[in-house]
């Protein structure tokens, strides 16, 4: 996806193409929410009011889809299932009714919507419709006041639960969207980019940046405003001692939170932010369930990376298997026989026996069953048996019916014959045996078949 910037991205015109309200970030699109209807012609769009009411239609129908699998997670925790929906989208209607009507120009936080999920079960509470909402939240409602949280309406005066969405209240809008986004409703990096509108490349990047800032804010949020003049003579310390687990202790910021609950309780809040920053923050941010719709949200991206991580291997698993083997092709080995018939029974076997090495090799290479025999013996293989007449009775020893002593058989004659054509030249009478037959191995036979 390329990177986008809400400086950059041109208006679409119309509504006639879905994908070019879907390119938006969430920011271009709360500008279009809040163009009123009604307003004079521009030069970005056309100028009869009809339109406009068109492209704001579109502009509220794309950030209702991306808003909507977060509320109906936190929905389900204040409506029987079936209510769920219909919570999760009155909820809905009420923020972007709140985008169109809102006088500032600074959008509203992240957040926002799910803050409405609450107010909207509260009032359902009150209603008709009370029978529809959990008895966990119905038994947290009846024993608390209305308040909207996470806007602090003033600035808290000593270190609290409250300084961590303080603390976030500080940072700007990009920042504080990233970390919604991508550390507390834990969002893929395609779907967190296109909010954020930028590449999802830079999506991890800006995670950390934007952690961090928040811990910056924290610091020095809890030095300015803690009761204890030296507290912030220990905000390096502090910071130091909780960025990391394991950390080593410090005996003199060990001393001083033992006597100060504030610096204690930043210790355990910024402990939190570093090992569980989805949790702490959904907690302080949000009024009611907080840690639970955390908890939901990193279930969610679990199973989502699961199914990823599945398709990828099916994927691939075709791949990895190996390749059917294929016998070598003998035909050349006929051919050759037809063409010079005289060429001798030895030849002939020998390179059949070749042939059938190099296939047992080539057939072996993927074998994984038991292990041949070891190097040091060898197997021997029996020679094929050939059928041999028996000796007359009157013929020496060492020779067959038929044949003269000191003479050699008509096989013996053929293979001296075919090996003089082949070198050209008459071979040097040699007086070692000569084998006249060579028995096949039944498995060239059946190769060769």
């Amino acid at each position: 996806m390329p990177r986008r910037h809400q400086a950059d991205v041109p208006e679409p015109k119309g509504t006639e193409s879905a994908h070019s309200w879907a390119d938006l970030p969430d920011a271009a699109l709360i500008a279009r929410l809040r163009t009123p209807a009604t307003s004079p012609p521009d030069d970005q769009g056309p100028g009869n009011p009809g339109a406009r009411r068109k492209r704001i239609a579109a502009a509220a129908a794309e950030l209702r889809r991306r808003r909507l699998p977060a509320l109906l997670d936190y929905a389900a925790l204040f409506a029987v299932e079936a209510s769920v929906r219909a919570l999760a989208l009155e909820a809905l209607q009420r923020a972007v009714l709140d985008i169109r009507t809102a006088p500032d120009t600074e959008p509203p936080p992240p957040h926002h919507p799910l803050l409405l999920v609450e107010d909207t079960a509260r009032l359902w509470a009150d209603s008709t419709r009370r029978g529809e909402l959990s008895a966990e939240f119905l038994a947290w409602v009846d024993r608390t006041t209305h308040a909207f949280p996470g806007l602090p309406s003033d600035q808290p005066s000593s270190v609290d639960a409250g300084l961590v969405s303080w603390a976030y209240q500080q940072l700007p809008h990009q920042t504080q969207a990233t970390v919604w986004h991508t550390v507390v409703q834990r969002d893929d990096a395609l779907t967190a980019g296109l909010s954020l509108g930028v590449h999802p490349d830079r999506v991890p990047h800006l995670r950390r940046s934007a952690l961090e800032d928040l811990r910056q804010a924290y610091v020095r949020l809890h030095a300015e405003r803690s009761d204890n003049g030296h507290c912030h003579y220990f905000s390096s310390l502090l910071e130091a001692a909780t960025r990391r687990i394991g950390a080593y202790p410090n005996d003199d910021l060990d001393r001083h939170m033992a006597v100060c609950h504030g610096c204690s309780r930043a210790h355990s809040d910024l402990t939190g932010v570093n090992a569980r920053p989805g949790a702490v923050l959904a907690a302080a941010l949000l009024p009611w369930g907080g840690a639970a719709f955390a908890a939901a949200r990193r279930r969610r991206a679990g199973k989502a990376r699961s199914v990823a991580d599945s398709e990828r291997m099916r994927g691939t698993a075709g791949h990895a298997l190996p390749r059917a083997e294929k016998a070598p092709d003998l035909s050349w080995l006929r051919h050759a026989a037809r063409k010079s018939p005289a060429v001798s029974v030895t030849a002939a076997a020998g390179i059949l026996v070749a042939a059938a090495a190099a296939l047992q090799l080539h057939v072996s290479g993927h074998n994984t069953g038991a292990a041949g025999p070891v190097p040091g013996s060898p197997a021997r293989t029996a020679p094929h048996p050939t059928a041999t007449p028996p000796p007359s009775p009157g013929a020496a020893p060492g020779t067959a019916e038929g044949t003269k002593p000191g003479s050699r058989s008509s096989a013996g004659e053929e293979h001296a014959a075919a090996k003089r054509r082949v070198r050209g030249h008459t071979p040097v009478r040699s007086h070692a045996p000569v084998v006249e037959t060579f028995g096949v191995p039944p498995s060239c036979n059946s190769e060769q078949k």
